[in-house]
C-alpha cells in the first residue's frame, strides 16, 4: 500500500518537474512573473521527496554463518546498506503475535542486550516457524525460548524438535 502511494507521489512530482523544466520558459522573458512557475517547482520537489519517503523499503539481511547483518534501504533498484557484525546474541525465541483479524502470526526473534531483538522470520504456521527457530538456534549455538503459548513459556531442547 505504501509503495503504491509513494509511486503516485513520484509520478506526480516527476510530471510537474517536467512541466517546469521543459514546458515553461520563465527566465527568457524578464517581464513575465516566474513566481507561479517556482511554486509549481516547489510542489514538484515536495511530491518527489514524499514519493521517495513512501517508497523506501527497509530489508534486514542475516548471514548467520558469518554472524553478520545488513540493514538495507531500497527505493526501486537503488539499494543502500552495508554488512556489520551481529551483536552478541543471548538466545533465540519463537513468539506468537496476535493479528487484527483475531488470527496469529509466529515469529523467530534473535535477542541481544537483554531486551532488544531482531525479527528474522515470521509465518502463520507454527511448525514451520518452530523448525526455523531450531535451525537458527543451532547455527548460532544458542538456546531456544518457546513463547507461543501465553503463561506457558519454556526453554526447548533442540534435540526434541524434528
Amino acid at each position: 500500500m505504501a509503495n503504491n502511494f509513494g509511486n503516485s507521489f513520484l509520478y506526480i512530482g516527476t510530471h510537474i518537474a517536467g512541466h517546469v523544466f521543459f514546458g515553461y520558459e520563465p527566465f527568457l522573458n524578464r517581464s513575465v512573473n516566474a513566481t507561479g512557475d517556482l511554486s509549481l517547482f516547489y510542489i514538484a520537489v515536495l511530491c518527489v521527496s514524499q514519493g521517495i519517503l513512501f517508497s523506501v523499503v527497509k530489508n534486514i539481511h542475516f548471514d548467520l554463518n558469518q554472524k553478520k547483518l545488513k540493514e538495507e534501504y531500497q527505493v526501486g533498484p537503488i539499494k543502500i546498506g552495508n554488512w556489520k557484525n551481529l551483536p552478541e546474541i543471548e538466545y533465540v525465541s519463537v513468539f506468537r503475535q496476535a493479528k487484527a483479524d483475531a488470527n496469529f502470526i509466529y515469529e523467530v526473534n534473535l535477542w541481544y542486550k537483554r531486551n532488544r531483538h531482531f525479527n528474522v522470520y515470521q509465518n502463520t504456521h507454527l511448525n514451520t516457524v518452530m523448525l526455523m527457530g531450531k535451525n537458527v538456534a543451532r547455527i548460532l549455538n544458542k538456546d531456544l525460548w518457546d513463547a507461543t503459548v501465553p503463561q506457558k513459556e519454556c526453554w526447548i531442547d533442540l534435540d526434541d524438535i524434528e
